[in-house]
């Protein structure tokens, strides 16, 4: 239950983060907020790990745990875009508002039970979603009021589909040694985890920031 209101709280969290898009400025606000939930998004998924018992092999137990902390960070971007394309069309909003939940409970529940069709339907959605970014980006979204125009690429949404691919890269790696059927937790893998985290979290935390217009970086992440 705790893991699941952890879950929920980031998720209202995230969409919240959004809305900070209208306001001009305030950097430090912007950056504080997304690192905050980036930190608390990953490190819901090394708590979740725990719950796995403390053996098994170490590639498929850190291979595991990376995809599960990619998944996060991007359910993180893109929930931090709801706000911003439900006020372009609202099959846009309720699009990021699934693949984030799909991505944010599958980030937690992958540590916790990892299982052969868990992994292939995360590969297909993840896939399916860097090829819909792929399309909209050079031939416009198909629907909707920008249907034809092909949307611009910034600096969030590039890291969002990168992440996307690397989950499926990963994922190809457990399913093609069938490492998923030994991926408990080693003592070794608990370590690497937490180097892993931290390493992910700038990416996530400067994506989050590019979505609600933080100088630099381009907004409306995809």
């Amino acid at each position: 239950m705790a893991l699941i209101a952890a879950l929920i709280v980031l998720l209202a969290g995230s969409v919240w983060f959004g809305y900070l898009d209208d306001a001009d400025g305030h950097p430090s606000l912007k950056l504080g907020l997304a690192l905050v939930l980036s930190v608390a998004g990953l490190g819901v998924v090394l708590v979740a790990r725990l719950l796995r018992e403390d053996r098994g092999d170490l590639a498929a137990d850190v291979t595991i745990t990376t995809v599960a902390f990619l998944s996060m960070a991007a359910a993180l971007i893109h929930l931090a875009v709801v706000a911003q394309h439900f006020d372009e069309y609202w099959l846009y909003g309720w699009f990021f508002v699934v693949i984030g939940i799909a991505q944010l409970a599958w980030a937690a529940a992958v540590v916790v039970r990892p299982a052969r069709w868990s992994f292939i339907a995360a590969a297909a959605l993840n896939a399916a979603i860097a090829i819909v970014w792929v399309v909209s980006r050079n031939y416009g979204t198909i629907v909707g009021p920008d249907a034809t125009e092909p949307a611009r690429a910034g600096f969030g949404d590039i890291v969002s589909t990168a992440l996307e691919v690397a989950i499926v890269v990963g994922i190809a790696f457990l399913l093609l040694r069938r490492a998923h059927e030994d991926g408990e937790r080693t003592a070794a893998g608990d370590v690497l985890s937490g180097v892993i985290a931290l390493g992910t979290v700038p990416l996530t935390v400067l994506a989050m920031y590019s979505a609600v217009a933080g100088h630099p970086f381009v907004s409306h992440v995809g």
